[in-house]
């Protein structure tokens, strides 16, 4: 029997019915810890990282664990059996977070990211192929501004009929994220007007949304962008991407 899997004591995981799920689980979340990709919040005290169901599911759909309260299941599970704990979070919705303890500390055979660790001797030759979860934008939860997101999709709401929740964690981390690099809400609502005179009517209509229009590589250029009152030919290829 192999000493190590995941990076993990095989012969203690087996001691403790841990199932390759569990290991699969807890290497997500020491992966997303040690690498800086999970967001980061002290709570009560304490630090948590906040554990996104949905991540879950699409990095590992080999665990075979298909919706998010199975996902969440099971971590309940390793928090039972003491190799998590957690905490609930309410900020215009409900947010799960979690956080190592030292017996998942004692569990690992060392601690680094796994893609890392492929270059240790005990996994010479192992041809387990992590999907490597894309680092996110870090928004911490603390510098939100719940009332500009609010106006913001307010504003598009009204511009385009559309009814967009200001509390959808995508929406938050996209608008957030513009903020933070130093954009105001007026500059939302100038791309917000220029897209919608552009696209209002056209087979574009449907990328006024969150995604396209707020989405970081877009919205300089579209904030820059020179009002052209020519009618153009839509190139529809160049939107196979959103």
């Amino acid at each position: 029997m192999r000493k190590i899997i995941l990076g993990f004591d095989q012969k203690k995981a087996m001691e403790d019915n841990l199932e390759l799920k569990d290991l699969v689980l807890l290497r997500f979340i020491v992966d997303g810890i040690n690498d800086k990709w999970l967001l980061k919040k002290e709570i009560d005290g304490e630090v948590f990282y906040w554990v996104k169901m949905s991540a879950i599911l699409e990095t590992y759909p080999v665990i075979d664990l298909k919706t998010k309260d199975s996902i969440r299941r099971r971590l309940k599970v390793l928090v039972e059996k003491g190799y998590l704990k957690y905490k609930l979070y309410f900020s215009g919705g409900k947010y799960t977070f979690y956080n190592i303890t030292n017996l998942t500390k004692e569990l690992c055979i060392f601690n680094g990211g796994y893609s890392k660790d492929r270059k240790n001797k005990n996994l010479k030759g192992n041809k387990f192929n992590k999907k490597e979860f894309p680092p996110r934008n870090k928004v911490s939860l603390d510098n939100i501004d719940e009332n500009s997101i609010k106006e913001v999709v307010d504003y598009l709401n009204f511009k385009i009929g559309a009814n967009y929740k200001s509390s959808s964690n995508g929406t938050i981390t996209y608008i957030t994220t513009l903020i933070d690099e130093g954009f105001s809400i007026n500059d939302f609502k100038c791309v917000i007007d220029k897209k919608y005179k552009e696209w209002a009517k056209t087979p574009y209509e449907k990328y006024l949304r969150p995604s396209t229009l707020f989405k970081k590589q877009n919205f300089e250029e579209y904030l820059n962008q020179k009002e052209n009152h020519e009618i153009l030919t839509p190139d529809y290829e160049a939107f196979d991407e959103f």
